[in-house]
Protein backbone atom coordinates (compact mmCIF):
# COMPACT_ATOMS: atom_id res chain seq x y z
CA UNK A 1 0.00 0.00 0.00
CA UNK A 2 1.34 3.41 -0.94
CA UNK A 3 1.88 5.80 1.95
CA UNK A 4 0.98 9.35 1.14
CA UNK A 5 2.05 12.58 2.72
CA UNK A 6 -0.10 13.34 5.80
CA UNK A 7 -2.40 16.34 5.72
CA UNK A 8 -2.86 19.04 8.29
CA UNK A 9 -5.83 21.33 8.82
CA UNK A 10 -6.32 24.01 6.22
CA UNK A 11 -5.42 27.47 7.58
CA UNK A 12 -6.78 30.83 6.63
CA UNK A 13 -3.65 32.52 5.27
CA UNK A 14 -3.13 36.26 5.20
CA UNK A 15 -2.75 36.29 1.44
CA UNK A 16 -5.94 34.27 1.04
CA UNK A 17 -7.83 36.98 2.89
CA UNK A 18 -6.43 39.78 0.75
CA UNK A 19 -6.58 37.87 -2.54
CA UNK A 20 -9.86 39.55 -3.44
CA UNK A 21 -7.81 42.75 -3.92
CA UNK A 22 -5.52 41.16 -6.55
CA UNK A 23 -6.81 43.45 -9.31
CA UNK A 24 -5.66 46.64 -7.57
CA UNK A 25 -2.35 46.64 -9.50
CA UNK A 26 -4.32 47.59 -12.62
CA UNK A 27 -4.88 51.01 -11.06
CA UNK A 28 -1.22 51.33 -10.11
CA UNK A 29 0.13 50.43 -13.56
CA UNK A 30 -2.37 52.80 -15.16
CA UNK A 31 -0.91 55.65 -13.12
CA UNK A 32 2.49 54.90 -14.62
CA UNK A 33 1.29 55.73 -18.12
CA UNK A 34 -0.33 59.07 -17.31
CA UNK A 35 1.12 61.62 -19.72
CA UNK A 36 2.54 64.46 -17.65
CA UNK A 37 5.58 66.69 -18.02
CA UNK A 38 8.67 64.74 -17.05
CA UNK A 39 12.35 65.19 -16.53
CA UNK A 40 14.91 62.60 -17.63
CA UNK A 41 13.60 59.05 -17.29
CA UNK A 42 11.12 59.70 -14.50
CA UNK A 43 7.61 61.05 -14.44
CA UNK A 44 7.34 63.68 -11.71
CA UNK A 45 3.70 63.50 -10.68
CA UNK A 46 4.32 65.90 -7.80
CA UNK A 47 7.14 67.04 -5.57
CA UNK A 48 6.93 63.78 -3.63
CA UNK A 49 5.76 61.15 -6.15
CA UNK A 50 7.95 59.75 -8.94
CA UNK A 51 7.25 57.01 -11.49
CA UNK A 52 9.95 55.23 -13.46
CA UNK A 53 9.28 52.36 -15.81
CA UNK A 54 9.52 50.87 -19.25
CA UNK A 55 7.54 49.12 -21.95
CA UNK A 56 9.21 46.25 -23.76
CA UNK A 57 8.75 44.32 -26.97
CA UNK A 58 10.65 41.10 -27.50
CA UNK A 59 11.15 38.38 -30.10
CA UNK A 60 12.49 35.02 -28.94
CA UNK A 61 13.41 31.93 -30.94
CA UNK A 62 13.88 28.79 -28.90
CA UNK A 63 14.08 25.01 -29.17
CA UNK A 64 14.16 22.16 -26.66
CA UNK A 65 11.36 20.66 -24.57
CA UNK A 66 8.14 22.35 -23.56
CA UNK A 67 8.80 25.34 -21.33
CA UNK A 68 8.13 25.14 -17.61
CA UNK A 69 5.44 27.84 -17.83
CA UNK A 70 3.43 25.47 -20.02
CA UNK A 71 3.64 22.45 -17.67
CA UNK A 72 6.96 21.31 -19.16
CA UNK A 73 10.48 20.68 -17.89
CA UNK A 74 12.39 23.07 -20.16
CA UNK A 75 14.91 25.51 -18.71
CA UNK A 76 14.28 28.65 -20.75
CA UNK A 77 11.47 31.14 -20.23
CA UNK A 78 9.59 30.48 -23.44
CA UNK A 79 10.60 26.90 -24.14
CA UNK A 80 9.89 24.85 -27.24
CA UNK A 81 7.78 21.83 -28.03
CA UNK A 82 10.56 19.67 -29.41
CA UNK A 83 10.80 21.99 -32.41
CA UNK A 84 11.89 25.57 -32.95
CA UNK A 85 9.40 28.09 -31.60
CA UNK A 86 9.15 31.83 -32.23
CA UNK A 87 7.52 34.04 -29.60
CA UNK A 88 6.55 37.71 -29.76
CA UNK A 89 6.28 39.02 -26.22
CA UNK A 90 5.36 42.36 -24.65
CA UNK A 91 5.42 43.55 -21.05
CA UNK A 92 5.71 46.69 -18.97
CA UNK A 93 6.91 47.63 -15.51
CA UNK A 94 6.63 50.67 -13.29
CA UNK A 95 8.30 51.60 -10.02
CA UNK A 96 6.37 54.21 -8.07
CA UNK A 97 7.97 55.99 -5.13
CA UNK A 98 6.16 58.43 -2.87
CA UNK A 99 7.79 60.36 -0.05
CA UNK A 100 5.68 60.11 3.10
CA UNK A 101 8.00 62.41 5.06
CA UNK A 102 11.74 63.04 5.34
CA UNK A 103 12.45 59.52 6.59
CA UNK A 104 9.74 57.28 5.09
CA UNK A 105 9.11 56.40 1.41
CA UNK A 106 6.49 54.16 -0.20
CA UNK A 107 7.64 51.93 -3.09
CA UNK A 108 5.44 50.00 -5.53
CA UNK A 109 6.93 47.75 -8.22
CA UNK A 110 4.18 46.79 -10.67
CA UNK A 111 4.41 44.55 -13.72
CA UNK A 112 2.05 44.00 -16.65
CA UNK A 113 2.48 40.85 -18.74
CA UNK A 114 -0.33 39.33 -20.81
CA UNK A 115 1.47 35.98 -20.79
CA UNK A 116 0.99 35.69 -17.05
CA UNK A 117 -2.60 34.55 -17.56
CA UNK A 118 -4.21 34.50 -14.12
CA UNK A 119 -3.02 37.96 -13.05
CA UNK A 120 -1.64 39.82 -16.08
CA UNK A 121 -1.01 42.84 -13.84
CA UNK A 122 0.52 42.20 -10.45
CA UNK A 123 2.67 43.71 -7.72
CA UNK A 124 6.27 42.53 -7.64
CA UNK A 125 6.99 44.58 -4.51
CA UNK A 126 5.03 46.90 -2.23
CA UNK A 127 6.76 48.28 0.85
CA UNK A 128 7.66 51.32 2.90
CA UNK A 129 11.31 52.16 3.53
CA UNK A 130 12.74 53.96 6.53
CA UNK A 131 15.98 55.76 5.68
CA UNK A 132 16.79 58.86 7.74
CA UNK A 133 19.51 61.31 6.78
CA UNK A 134 22.93 60.15 8.02
CA UNK A 135 23.74 61.60 11.43
CA UNK A 136 27.08 59.92 11.92
CA UNK A 137 29.16 56.94 10.77
CA UNK A 138 26.56 54.41 11.96
CA UNK A 139 23.00 54.48 10.59
CA UNK A 140 19.86 52.33 10.67
CA UNK A 141 17.43 51.73 7.80
CA UNK A 142 14.58 49.33 7.25
CA UNK A 143 11.76 48.07 5.06
CA UNK A 144 8.28 46.83 5.85
CA UNK A 145 5.97 45.11 3.37
CA UNK A 146 6.58 42.81 0.40
CA UNK A 147 9.99 42.99 -1.28
CA UNK A 148 12.79 40.94 -2.82
CA UNK A 149 15.64 40.05 -0.45
CA UNK A 150 19.02 41.82 -0.83
CA UNK A 151 20.80 38.99 -2.63
CA UNK A 152 21.38 39.85 -6.30
CA UNK A 153 24.32 41.64 -7.92
CA UNK A 154 22.76 40.98 -11.33
CA UNK A 155 19.28 42.43 -10.93
CA UNK A 156 20.29 45.94 -9.96
CA UNK A 157 18.42 47.95 -12.59
CA UNK A 158 14.90 49.34 -12.67
CA UNK A 159 12.15 46.91 -11.56
CA UNK A 160 14.68 44.24 -10.55
CA UNK A 161 16.00 43.79 -14.09
CA UNK A 162 19.60 43.19 -15.15
CA UNK A 163 21.82 45.81 -16.81
CA UNK A 164 23.90 42.98 -18.31
CA UNK A 165 21.50 40.50 -19.93
CA UNK A 166 17.84 39.74 -20.56
CA UNK A 167 17.77 36.43 -18.68
CA UNK A 168 18.90 36.14 -15.09
CA UNK A 169 21.22 33.42 -13.84
CA UNK A 170 19.62 30.26 -12.45
CA UNK A 171 20.21 31.55 -8.91
CA UNK A 172 18.55 34.91 -9.38
CA UNK A 173 15.82 33.50 -11.62
CA UNK A 174 14.83 31.29 -8.68
CA UNK A 175 15.05 34.23 -6.27
CA UNK A 176 12.62 36.14 -8.48
CA UNK A 177 10.29 33.14 -8.72
CA UNK A 178 10.07 31.79 -5.17
CA UNK A 179 11.67 34.21 -2.71
CA UNK A 180 9.61 37.15 -1.58
CA UNK A 181 9.96 38.86 1.78
CA UNK A 182 6.55 39.63 3.25
CA UNK A 183 7.54 41.12 6.58
CA UNK A 184 10.15 43.45 8.03
CA UNK A 185 13.86 44.01 7.47
CA UNK A 186 16.38 46.15 9.35
CA UNK A 187 19.92 47.14 8.40
CA UNK A 188 22.72 48.68 10.47
CA UNK A 189 25.49 50.29 8.40
CA UNK A 190 28.84 51.60 9.60
CA UNK A 191 30.82 53.83 7.27
CA UNK A 192 34.55 54.41 7.48
CA UNK A 193 37.27 55.86 5.30
CA UNK A 194 37.27 53.86 2.09
CA UNK A 195 34.15 51.78 2.58
CA UNK A 196 31.38 50.46 4.80
CA UNK A 197 30.07 47.31 6.46
CA UNK A 198 26.44 46.44 7.11
CA UNK A 199 24.37 43.78 8.84
CA UNK A 200 20.77 43.01 7.84
CA UNK A 201 18.14 40.82 9.49
CA UNK A 202 14.58 40.08 8.41
CA UNK A 203 11.53 38.21 9.64
CA UNK A 204 9.03 37.17 6.98
CA UNK A 205 5.94 35.10 6.29
CA UNK A 206 4.18 33.61 3.21
CA UNK A 207 7.19 31.73 1.80
CA UNK A 208 6.13 28.21 2.81
CA UNK A 209 5.93 26.71 -0.73
CA UNK A 210 9.50 27.87 -1.46
CA UNK A 211 11.39 24.85 -2.78
CA UNK A 212 8.51 23.36 -4.79
CA UNK A 213 9.84 24.59 -8.12
CA UNK A 214 13.44 23.67 -7.35
CA UNK A 215 12.47 20.09 -6.47
CA UNK A 216 9.75 19.24 -9.02
CA UNK A 217 10.89 21.42 -11.92
CA UNK A 218 14.55 22.08 -11.16
CA UNK A 219 16.52 25.21 -11.94
CA UNK A 220 15.58 27.54 -14.80
CA UNK A 221 17.37 30.38 -16.58
CA UNK A 222 14.89 33.16 -17.27
CA UNK A 223 13.69 36.62 -16.27
CA UNK A 224 10.21 35.58 -15.16
CA UNK A 225 9.59 36.92 -11.64
CA UNK A 226 6.58 36.06 -9.51
CA UNK A 227 3.95 38.58 -8.58
CA UNK A 228 2.49 38.62 -5.09
CA UNK A 229 -0.61 36.79 -6.37
CA UNK A 230 1.29 34.56 -8.80
CA UNK A 231 0.49 30.94 -9.62
CA UNK A 232 3.09 28.85 -11.49
CA UNK A 233 2.19 25.59 -13.27
CA UNK A 234 3.89 22.29 -12.49
CA UNK A 235 4.83 19.61 -15.00
CA UNK A 236 2.86 16.32 -14.65
CA UNK A 237 5.62 14.56 -12.72
CA UNK A 238 4.72 11.12 -11.36
CA UNK A 239 4.51 12.00 -7.68
CA UNK A 240 1.70 14.57 -8.09
CA UNK A 241 -0.28 12.64 -10.70
CA UNK A 242 -3.26 10.44 -9.67
CA UNK A 243 -1.92 7.58 -7.55
CA UNK A 244 1.34 9.41 -6.83
CA UNK A 245 2.92 9.74 -3.41
CA UNK A 246 1.98 13.43 -3.15
CA UNK A 247 -1.18 13.25 -5.26
CA UNK A 248 -3.10 15.89 -3.22
CA UNK A 249 -0.70 18.57 -4.51
CA UNK A 250 -2.37 20.89 -7.04
CA UNK A 251 -0.89 21.14 -10.52
CA UNK A 252 0.43 24.58 -9.63
CA UNK A 253 2.40 26.45 -6.99
CA UNK A 254 1.61 29.81 -5.40
CA UNK A 255 5.07 30.90 -4.15
CA UNK A 256 3.81 33.75 -1.94
CA UNK A 257 1.58 31.79 0.41
CA UNK A 258 1.32 31.11 4.14
CA UNK A 259 0.53 27.54 5.19
CA UNK A 260 1.82 26.76 8.69
CA UNK A 261 1.67 30.15 10.47
CA UNK A 262 5.40 30.11 11.33
CA UNK A 263 7.74 32.96 10.28
CA UNK A 264 11.08 32.59 8.54
CA UNK A 265 14.28 34.61 8.87
CA UNK A 266 17.35 35.63 6.91
CA UNK A 267 20.53 37.49 7.73
CA UNK A 268 23.00 39.33 5.50
CA UNK A 269 26.54 40.63 6.07
CA UNK A 270 27.98 42.98 3.45
CA UNK A 271 31.33 44.73 3.09
CA UNK A 272 32.12 47.45 0.54
CA UNK A 273 35.48 48.93 -0.41
CA UNK A 274 35.93 51.74 -2.90
CA UNK A 275 38.99 50.06 -4.33
CA UNK A 276 38.00 46.39 -4.19
CA UNK A 277 34.23 46.18 -4.68
CA UNK A 278 31.53 44.54 -2.57
CA UNK A 279 31.06 41.10 -0.98
CA UNK A 280 27.78 39.80 0.48
CA UNK A 281 27.01 36.73 2.60
CA UNK A 282 23.42 35.60 3.22
CA UNK A 283 21.79 32.85 5.30
CA UNK A 284 18.09 32.01 4.72
CA UNK A 285 15.69 29.66 6.54
CA UNK A 286 11.91 29.76 6.12
CA UNK A 287 11.40 27.38 9.11
CA UNK A 288 8.35 25.87 7.38
CA UNK A 289 6.75 22.84 9.04
CA UNK A 290 7.24 20.16 6.40
CA UNK A 291 4.08 18.23 7.33
CA UNK A 292 1.75 21.20 6.80
CA UNK A 293 -0.73 21.11 3.91
CA UNK A 294 -3.54 23.53 3.09
CA UNK A 295 -5.57 21.38 0.70
CA UNK A 296 -3.72 22.56 -2.42
CA UNK A 297 0.00 22.72 -1.65
CA UNK A 298 2.53 21.64 0.94
CA UNK A 299 4.89 23.61 3.13
CA UNK A 300 8.58 23.05 2.33
CA UNK A 301 11.36 23.59 4.87
CA UNK A 302 13.91 25.43 2.72
CA UNK A 303 17.25 26.95 3.68
CA UNK A 304 20.40 28.08 1.90
CA UNK A 305 23.65 29.99 2.12
CA UNK A 306 24.59 32.45 -0.62
CA UNK A 307 27.91 34.23 -1.20
CA UNK A 308 28.42 36.80 -3.94
CA UNK A 309 30.39 39.83 -4.95
CA UNK A 310 31.18 42.39 -7.61
CA UNK A 311 34.45 44.07 -8.52
CA UNK A 312 36.13 45.82 -11.44
CA UNK A 313 39.01 44.10 -13.22
CA UNK A 314 41.75 45.82 -15.21
CA UNK A 315 40.45 47.30 -18.44
CA UNK A 316 37.19 48.40 -16.85
CA UNK A 317 35.70 44.89 -16.94
CA UNK A 318 33.01 44.19 -14.35
CA UNK A 319 33.13 40.80 -12.61
CA UNK A 320 30.08 39.42 -10.80
CA UNK A 321 30.23 36.06 -9.01
CA UNK A 322 27.70 34.22 -6.85
CA UNK A 323 27.26 30.78 -5.37
CA UNK A 324 24.39 29.16 -3.48
CA UNK A 325 24.01 25.86 -1.65
CA UNK A 326 20.97 24.65 0.29
CA UNK A 327 18.34 21.99 0.87
CA UNK A 328 14.57 21.62 0.93
CA UNK A 329 12.40 18.92 2.52
CA UNK A 330 8.68 18.18 2.51
CA UNK A 331 6.37 15.57 4.04
CA UNK A 332 6.95 12.73 6.48
CA UNK A 333 6.78 8.98 5.86
CA UNK A 334 5.78 6.32 8.39
CA UNK A 335 9.49 5.56 8.88
CA UNK A 336 10.24 9.18 9.79
CA UNK A 337 11.86 10.13 6.49
CA UNK A 338 10.93 13.10 4.31
CA UNK A 339 8.82 12.38 1.24
CA UNK A 340 10.93 14.87 -0.69
CA UNK A 341 14.51 15.63 0.35
CA UNK A 342 16.59 17.62 -2.13
CA UNK A 343 19.98 19.28 -1.91
CA UNK A 344 20.62 22.05 -4.44
CA UNK A 345 23.54 24.18 -5.58
CA UNK A 346 24.40 26.67 -8.29
CA UNK A 347 27.20 29.11 -9.10
CA UNK A 348 28.02 31.56 -11.87
CA UNK A 349 30.46 34.23 -12.94
CA UNK A 350 29.67 37.13 -15.23
CA UNK A 351 32.13 39.35 -17.14
CA UNK A 352 30.88 42.62 -18.59
CA UNK A 353 32.49 45.51 -20.44
CA UNK A 354 30.74 48.87 -20.79
CA UNK A 355 31.89 51.54 -23.23
CA UNK A 356 30.08 54.60 -24.55
CA UNK A 357 26.51 53.43 -25.24
CA UNK A 358 27.41 49.74 -25.47
CA UNK A 359 27.77 46.80 -23.09
CA UNK A 360 28.93 43.24 -23.80
CA UNK A 361 28.41 40.52 -21.18
CA UNK A 362 29.27 36.84 -20.84
CA UNK A 363 27.89 34.60 -18.09
CA UNK A 364 28.78 30.97 -17.36
CA UNK A 365 27.06 28.89 -14.69
CA UNK A 366 26.32 25.42 -13.39
CA UNK A 367 23.39 24.08 -11.39
CA UNK A 368 22.34 20.82 -9.80
CA UNK A 369 19.78 19.19 -7.52
CA UNK A 370 20.48 15.94 -5.66
CA UNK A 371 17.57 13.69 -4.64
CA UNK A 372 18.18 12.33 -1.10
CA UNK A 373 14.81 10.71 -0.36
CA UNK A 374 13.65 7.13 -0.92
CA UNK A 375 10.35 7.98 -2.63
CA UNK A 376 10.34 5.75 -5.72
CA UNK A 377 8.09 7.92 -7.92
CA UNK A 378 9.88 11.19 -7.16
CA UNK A 379 13.25 11.46 -8.91
CA UNK A 380 14.47 15.05 -8.55
CA UNK A 381 18.10 14.56 -9.60
CA UNK A 382 19.35 17.14 -12.06
CA UNK A 383 22.56 18.72 -13.24
CA UNK A 384 23.36 21.19 -15.97
CA UNK A 385 25.21 24.26 -17.16
CA UNK A 386 24.46 27.39 -19.09
CA UNK A 387 26.31 29.99 -21.17
CA UNK A 388 24.83 33.42 -21.96
CA UNK A 389 26.16 36.11 -24.30
CA UNK A 390 24.42 39.49 -24.44
CA UNK A 391 24.98 42.80 -26.20
CA UNK A 392 23.23 45.98 -25.00
CA UNK A 393 23.00 49.20 -27.00
CA UNK A 394 21.41 52.49 -25.87
CA UNK A 395 20.40 54.48 -29.00
CA UNK A 396 19.25 57.25 -26.64
CA UNK A 397 19.05 57.70 -22.89
CA UNK A 398 15.49 56.39 -22.86
CA UNK A 399 15.92 53.40 -25.18
CA UNK A 400 17.65 50.05 -24.74
CA UNK A 401 18.18 47.41 -27.42
CA UNK A 402 19.45 44.00 -26.26
CA UNK A 403 20.40 40.86 -28.16
CA UNK A 404 21.02 37.68 -26.18
CA UNK A 405 21.91 34.07 -26.95
CA UNK A 406 21.42 31.51 -24.18
CA UNK A 407 22.71 27.93 -24.43
CA UNK A 408 21.72 25.49 -21.68
CA UNK A 409 22.45 21.80 -21.18
CA UNK A 410 20.59 19.83 -18.53
CA UNK A 411 20.07 16.21 -17.56
CA UNK A 412 16.98 15.25 -15.57
CA UNK A 413 15.95 11.54 -15.43
CA UNK A 414 12.31 12.38 -14.58
CA UNK A 415 11.85 13.65 -18.14
CA UNK A 416 12.06 10.08 -19.38
CA UNK A 417 8.81 9.23 -17.58
CA UNK A 418 7.11 12.04 -19.53
CA UNK A 419 8.19 10.54 -22.81
CA UNK A 420 10.97 13.03 -23.61
CA UNK A 421 14.78 12.62 -23.56
CA UNK A 422 16.27 13.10 -20.11
CA UNK A 423 19.20 15.05 -21.65
CA UNK A 424 18.48 18.28 -23.48
CA UNK A 425 20.58 21.03 -25.04
CA UNK A 426 18.40 24.14 -25.34
CA UNK A 427 19.21 27.30 -27.28
CA UNK A 428 17.25 30.53 -26.99
CA UNK A 429 17.94 33.74 -28.93
CA UNK A 430 16.17 36.95 -27.96
CA UNK A 431 16.04 40.55 -29.14
CA UNK A 432 14.50 43.06 -26.77
CA UNK A 433 13.58 46.73 -27.17
CA UNK A 434 12.77 48.82 -24.09
CA UNK A 435 11.43 52.34 -24.00
CA UNK A 436 11.89 53.99 -20.60
CA UNK A 437 9.72 56.70 -19.09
Amino acid sequence: MRTRCPLSTRPTGFLKRIHRFRHLPVLAIACAFVVVPHKGNALDLSDSVTVKGFVEGRIAVTDGPLGWEHHGLGKTRFGGDGNDRTVVHTEAAAVISADINWDWTLFLNVSADAGRGRNPVDFMEAFVRYKPAPGGPTTFSGRLGAFLPPISFENTSLAWTSPFTISSSAINAWVGEELRTLGGEGTVTHRFDGGEVSATAAVFTANDPTGSLLAWRGWAVSDREAGLFERFPLAPVRSIEPGGSTEPQAAWVEPVHEIDGRPGVYGVIEARSRGLGVVRFMVYDNFARKTAFDGDQYAWHTRFVSVGGRTELPGGIDLVVQGMIGDTVMGLTASGQSFVDVDYASAFFLLSKNWSRHRLSLRAEYFETVDRDQTVDDDNDEHGNSLTLAYVFYPTERQRLTAEVLSTFSQRPERGFLGIPHKFHETQAQVSYRLFF
